[in-house]
Formats: structure tokens, C-alpha cells, sequence
């Protein structure tokens, strides 16, 4: 199964994030870290930017001892964990919240047996294009669409009775296939590298980009 290049996976799966696990460090090293959730934005370079409730123990961190690990696991991305020197920004966020920014020290890649990403790779590989817009078209296939996904996997030659769609990206959509012989992941790749959706070919475009009843008219007044 071919799959995007880790640095990529990790940028790719930082940019769908939108909660982060945030751990602290204390100046006192004999202290315990602290865990947090916190909202997470995009900084330059892939760099997690944080939002941390002021007066919070994880704020109080982060301004005495300005040292942060962050962990992401996106739906239907990799999970990835960051750790690197903390720098506030000028400003709140509209929810009075004070911002951090991330720089990356050392990046992994996966839970359990991590791979861990070169940091200059990481920071300049390019986010998947398709980032944003995975977690809807997902959604949409999952809701309206487990019947065509499940023949085109067959069509493939895998024994599947049931499918799930867990990941899209530039390269393909990868799919959780349940068949009589067990659970298999399989990879549908695309053509070739897609920029956006639009440029699939005609059969998978109109898939993808398939809103089927999520705008379907009032048709109680007729």
C-alpha cells in the first residue's frame, strides 16, 4: 500500500487538527508534567500554535518554563507528536485565551512505535492540498455512499463485505474492508496526484464531490 511520505503524513495530519493534547513541564523538574486539551491552530512551518486559558496551570508552564509537547490524532489521520520550545504571541483570541507557538524540536510519527520525522523535513514538506476538505468527504461517504465504496473494492479483488472510509489524500482514499477472511486496510490510489478533487477523473470526481442530500429542497410546501 503506498502512502505519502512521513514528513507529509505529519504536516498533512497537524493541519486537520483543531484539538491538540498539550503537556507542560513545571520549572521545578521533581514536579509532574500536566496534561491538557487545548484548541490548535496552524503557524508557519507546520509549527502547532496553542490556545491556552490564562491564569491556567499550563499557561503559568509555559511562561515560567517555556518547553511543550503536543500530540494530535485527527480523525483519519496519523497521530503525531511534537515536542519543541514554546513562544507566546502578541494578543488573545476572541475567547480571551493566550497563544503559543510551537517550535519543532523533534517530531514522531504513529502511537505505539512511533517513526520518528527529520524536523527540516517536516518543515518544509508540503501539507496534503486535500487536508481541509478529508473530514467532510469521509463523513459524506460514510452517510450516503458504503454501498458503491464497498462494490468498488470488490471490483478490486478484495473480499469485502462491509467498508469504511479512514483517510484521503492527494495520492488515494484508503478504506477499511471487513470480509469473511477478517479486517484488511486497502489503498484505492488515484491516477496520479490530484492538486483538489476536481481534478479526478469523471467517475471519482462526481463520488467525492457528491453532496446528495445535504441541500435537497423544502418539499413540504408542495
Amino acid at each position: 500500500m503506498s502512502l505519502p511520505p512521513p514528513a507529509e503524513r505529519a504536516r498533512t495530519s497537524v493541519a486537520r487538527a483543531r484539538i491538540a493534547a498539550l503537556t507542560t513541564y513545571p520549572r521545578d523538574a521533581s514536579a509532574r508534567p500536566v496534561l491538557t486539551s487545548v484548541t490548535l491552530e496552524l503557524g508557519s512551518q507546520g509549527c502547532p500554535v496553542v490556545l491556552v486559558e490564562a491564569g491556567s496551570q499550563a499557561a503559568g508552564h509555559l511562561l515560567a518554563r517555556p518547553l511543550a509537547t503536543v500530540r494530535v490524532s485527527p480523525v483519519g489521520g496519523d497521530t503525531v507528536t511534537l515536542h519543541g520550545a514554546a513562544r507566546r504571541l502578541a494578543g488573545r483570541d476572541p475567547e480571551g485565551r493566550l497563544r503559543f507557538q510551537v517550535y519543532i524540536g523533534a517530531v514522531r510519527l504513529g502511537d505505539g512505535a512511533p517513526v520518528p520525522v527529520d524536523p527540516a523535513d517536516y518543515r518544509v514538506a508540503a501539507c496534503d492540498p486535500l487536508a481541509h476538505e478529508a473530514a467532510g468527504v469521509l463523513a459524506h461517504l460514510r452517510l450516503a455512499h458504503t454501498e458503491q465504496l464497498t462494490a468498488c473494492v470488490r471490483a478490486c479483488g478484495h473480499d469485502a463485505q462491509w467498508t469504511e472510509p479512514i483517510d484521503l489524500d492527494q495520492h488515494g482514499l484508503t478504506v477499511l474492508a471487513v470480509g469473511v477472511h477478517g479486517v484488511d486496510t486497502v489503498r484505492l490510489p488515484f491516477p496520479r496526484a490530484v492538486p483538489r478533487l476536481e481534478a479526478l477523473p469523471p467517475g471519482l470526481r462526481c463520488l467525492l464531490l457528491c453532496r446528495c442530500g445535504e441541500s435537497a429542497p423544502d418539499m413540504s410546501s408542495t
